[in-house]
């Protein structure tokens, strides 16, 4: 489960699934909703420095 929920977090995935004009607003939903979805202490490392890569 961790490994799917983390490959999302690629801008590979963004540019695949999503428009550019709505990354801010699924990188936002993804702030609120992905945390509680992480079951490893690896995938709960991970997921915050991802995210922080898409932000940039």
């Amino acid at each position: 489960v961790d490994a799917d929920s983390l490959s999302k977090l690629s801008i590979n995935h963004l540019k695949e699934k999503y428009e550019p004009d709505s990354f801010k607003e699924i990188i936002t939903m993804w702030k609120k909703e992905m945390p509680s979805r992480f079951k490893t202490k690896k995938g709960k490392e991970l997921f915050p420095v991802l995210l922080k890569n898409l932000e940039i």
